[in-house]
């Protein structure tokens, strides 16, 4: 069986998605092709580059990153023509840009292939400013009926999408991400300092703003205390500017982007993700398998990742952020209970295999139509 998989989202977990499910899927007798676009993560060259050693082919096409330039016609273009000149059994479309332009660009074909989408969050469901939602929404709307086949990354989105009508003929499943519990180390940091990680791209949707927010009072309260944040993304000035406002710079360490973040988890004491929407965090998920305690913001598919393992709060009150740091910095007995419970869970629910074998049974079933 050939599979395209089609990726304009080429950082955080849409990049963690691929460079996972490609090779396992190769392993298992799938031959893989990935378009992907530079634009977004220029430095995902190197990722196309690992998954060629893999045998897996890479090919170029530049696709833009929001909704009013996701129908560059170039682009359309570009997809129809590698359609027109390469046959596929399946096309898996990852996220939304992607998912637009694969869909429309199979649907030009004179034949159709088989396409298969996973959103990995719903565009029109949080993010977007309403006018783009309802334009999102619409093109959802459009192309529904040219997808054979839509994964859900977490039940939550499952929900989303069947309330949006969008579902027919039981033609979707969910499918949460899954990691290598084997491939992440359980050690703790000798560090004196309680350190706090926070991994995801600085963005509005990461929220990272709420943990600087929290910060003047953990600092207070807890001695030596760290928060390292890794990622890069356009908000970092406007975080900096507000770390120094209320001068918490020296309590912060900007790591950047991290290409493999699975050491830098050890060192850290709490994982804290406060994202303002989420559908399955490999961040999670990684803090888990890590044997870390999490305290996440209760969005999306955070609540199906964390379940009893974690602490859920809401995503937009710094207070109660502080307040409950704080006391996991007093209870390394509770911070050790939850980084256990989180591991068992990341192992029992989260498994690689899981995920790539649900995802061979999609394939195998909307080709055997």
């Amino acid at each position: 069986m050939r599979v395209l998989h089609i990726l304009e989202a080429t950082s955080g977990g849409t990049r963690q998605h691929i460079l996972d499910l490609l090779p396992a899927l190769q392993a298992r007798g799938i031959s893989n092709s990935l378009i992907y676009s530079p634009l977004r993560n220029p430095a995902f060259r190197e990722d196309a580059a690992w998954l060629q050693s893999k045998n897996c082919e890479t090919f170029e096409i530049a696709m833009g990153h929001s909704w009013q330039r996701a129908g560059d016609v170039k682009a359309l273009r570009d997809l129809h023509a590698h359609l027109k000149n390469h046959h596929y059994d399946v096309i898996h479309c990852h996220s939304s840009n992607a998912g637009l332009m694969g869909r429309i660009a199979n649907a030009f074909q004179g034949r159709s292939t088989p396409v298969v989408y996973t959103p990995h969050y719903i565009a029109f469901a949080a993010g977007l400013p309403i006018p783009q939602r309802r334009t999102a929404r619409w093109l959802e709307k459009i192309l529904a009926p040219k997808t054979d086949y839509f994964i859900a990354v977490s039940q939550h989105e499952y929900s989303v999408l069947q309330r949006a009508k969008l579902l027919k003929n039981n033609n979707a499943a969910v499918i949460y991400n899954g990691v290598d519990a084997a491939q992440f180390s359980t050690a703790f940091s000798a560090s004196e300092s309680f350190t706090i990680g926070c991994f995801g791209r600085l963005t509005a949707q990461k929220n990272q703003s709420i943990l600087i927010r929290a910060l003047p009072k953990i600092a207070r309260e807890t001695p030596n205390v760290r928060l390292r944040l890794f990622g890069e993304g356009e908000d970092e000035s406007a975080l900096r500017a507000l770390a120094a406002k209320l001068k918490v710079e020296s309590f912060i360490e900007w790591r950047g982007e991290v290409r493999d973040a699975r050491a830098e988890y050890s060192a850290c004491d709490v994982v804290a993700q406060p994202s303002r929407w989420e559908g399955c965090s490999y961040a999670l998920l990684e803090a888990g398998a890590s044997g870390k305690a999490i305290v996440a913001s209760d969005v999306g598919g955070n609540r199906e990742v964390v379940g009893e393992a974690g602490v859920l709060l809401p995503a937009h009150h710094a207070e109660i952020w502080a307040q409950n740091i704080i006391s996991l910095a007093r209870d390394e007995n509770r911070r050790e209970a939850l980084g256990q419970a989180a591991r068992e869970r990341a192992k029992a629910r989260f498994r690689l295999e899981t995920m790539v074998g649900k995802t061979i049974a999609v394939y195998e079933k909307i080709t055997k139509k």
